[in-house]
Formats: C-alpha cells, sequence, structure tokens
C-alpha cells in the first residue's frame, strides 16, 4: 500500500518505520518545509496519515479530500475546527477517520472508563480526576486520550456538556517510556 505521512515528529517516524517494515510503501512525507505541494504529490496513495500539528489539520483535510485520498487523522486538538473538517469532508466527497488513540489496549480500557463511571454515578462523594505523565517532548497537555477519558467520565456520570468537568493534571518531564 502507498501511504503519504504528514508530519514526521516522534510519531510520524514510528508510522513511516512500522509501515516500511510490513511492506508497505511510504511515498512522500510532508513537513513544514513541502506541505504545500500536497495537492499536487497525493495523487495515488491508497491513504495519508497525519500526525502533525493542530493547525494544519484543515489544510490537510482539505488537500485529502481534494485529491481523493482518505485520512487518518491522528493529531489533536484540532476538535476546534471539527465544523470546518467536516464541512470540507462533506463537501468534497473526503473520507476521514480520526481518533484520540488508536492503541486496542486504550479503546478497551474507554470501555471499561465508561462502564465504571455508568457504576459510579450514583455513589454519593464519588468525584473521579485524571492524572496523565508523558515524555517531555510530548507537545499536547492534556493528551488526547485525557480529553477522550474526560469525555467518557462525563457521559458517563450524566454530567453532560454543561456540568462540572472531570479534572485533569498533565505532566510532561524527562523520559517517560510507552508514553
Amino acid at each position: 500500500m502507498k501511504i503519504a505521512l504528514f508530519g514526521h515528529g516522534t510519531m510520524g517516524r514510528v508510522l513511516e518505520e512500522s509501515a516500511r517494515a510490513a511492506g508497505h510503501e511510504i511515498g512522500v512525507i510532508f513537513t513544514s518545509a513541502n506541505v504545500g505541494d500536497a495537492l499536487r504529490l497525493l495523487p495515488g496513495h491508497a491513504v495519508a496519515i497525519d500526525f502533525s500539528v493542530p493547525g494544519a489539520v484543515p489544510a490537510h483535510v482539505e488537500a485529502a479530500a481534494a485529491a481523493g485520498v482518505p485520512l487518518v487523522e491522528g493529531t489533536t486538538a484540532w476538535q476546534g475546527d471539527e465544523a470546518r473538517v467536516r464541512t470540507i469532508v462533506d463537501g468534497g466527497g473526503g473520507a476521514l477517520v480520526y481518533g484520540a488513540n488508536f492503541s486496542i489496549g486504550v479503546n478497551l480500557f474507554y470501555r471499561i472508563v465508561s462502564r465504571a463511571a455508568e457504576l459510579f454515578g450514583g455513589v454519593a462523594g464519588y468525584d473521579p480526576f485524571i492524572e496523565e505523565a508523558h515524555h517531555a517532548r510530548k507537545r499536547d497537555a492534556p493528551s488526547g486520550t485525557a480529553l477522550a477519558l474526560q469525555a467518557i467520565l462525563s457521559r458517563g456520570l450524566g454530567r453532560g456538556e454543561e456540568g462540572p468537568r472531570v479534572p485533569i493534571a498533565s505532566t510532561r518531564a524527562g523520559h517517560i517510556p510507552g508514553t
């Protein structure tokens, strides 16, 4: 499969290595130096994967939709532009899949947290919070995973969008393996 990558930071490099090891071709890697050529270079790719920066997401979605290339969006903290991104995808006939975390283990954990929130929702004095720790080079704080957990807990506890938010404490320090 021919894959295009947006972003070549930590996740982009891991994706490149994993894709090549699995026998896939990396057709192009977009960075700030060449992303202006995305519309010209994207056609012919089976998929594009984006782990870049939040402000670049709408432009990447637009280029992928215009080129007819499905996009997997792994960048965090772009959801403030979600309405705009949906308009681009719907209007341009694009295809987009996004998630806060693509790990199977984390997605199973989301389900466990959802069920726990339902069970604890009626317990007086139950007041959850989230603490997360990542390596110093991780750009987003809180992480997309922590934000997803916050939303899951709020829904499960019946707090909705307007209720009190589950607090998140984020640490970015040193080298924390596995994060």
